[in-house]
């Protein structure tokens, strides 16, 4: 697992001692790009399937669960950022939950989505990133994570966020350490939209869940 302190990289392997985390690069805005996820089989199949999250049971949309190590990794991750962030009152925040709360739900996706695509070892930042989560098979990853009561949620991009991955995917902390992955929405389709206030007067754009694109599935 890589942990950036205040953007500094800090990689640290098996035996315990720090390694220089390799740089990575943006790749552009990528027609249909779609965060393949690698399963622990590799002889199976993976299928592309373009329905909407809405289009199929909830029960068939993929679900992550935490570990305990990687939960307790979370929360200290998410006091962390609440800390680095104080300046800004402890980040952006959504609905009734505190900013730790909030921060603890962003690292638990981003965790979960790593899980899926089994990268766990890609950074985790403490103060903001590059705008993306996560790299995989070439593509950036953004990932937006709510805690929200609705089954299937809206994917939230705050509008004064510079549009930089590829793709842009929701995950739902429906429960405290277990996280569905519900879509994702390529970088052409969010920024093909005026933003709204929603939800309340938060300025974003929004991303109905009928507008999402179903992830890998096999």
């Amino acid at each position: 697992m890589q942990i950036y302190l205040l953007l500094q990289p800090v990689n640290v392997d098996s035996t315990g001692v720090a390694q220089k985390s390799p740089r990575r690069t943006n790749t552009g805005d990528r027609a249909g790009a779609i965060p393949a996820m690698i399963y622990s089989n590799p002889t199976k199949k993976k299928v592309r399937d373009r329905r909407a999250p809405t289009e199929v049971d909830l029960n068939d949309l993929p679900v992550q669960v935490i570990s305990d190590r990687l939960y307790r990794l979370a929360e200290v991750i998410a006091e962390a950022r609440k800390i680095t962030y104080e300046p800004i009152s402890g980040g952006k925040v959504y609905g009734e939950q505190g900013s730790v709360d909030a921060n603890l739900t962003g690292v638990i996706g981003e965790i979960a989505v790593q899980k899926a695509t089994g990268r766990v070892e890609q950074p985790i930042f403490l103060r903001g990133d590059r705008g993306y989560d996560l790299v995989h098979n070439d593509r950036t990853i953004d990932v937006k994570t709510t805690a929200t009561h609705m089954d299937v949620p809206d994917l939230l991009i705050p509008a004064d966020q510079e549009l930089r991955a590829d793709v842009y995917l929701l995950a739902h902390r429906f429960e405290p350490r277990t996280v569905r992955l519900v879509g994702w929405a390529p970088r052409r389709v969010v920024k093909d939209r005026e933003p709204e206030r929603h939800p309340g007067s938060s300025l974003n754009y929004v991303i109905r869940p009928d507008e999402l694109t179903l992830l890998f599935t096999g």
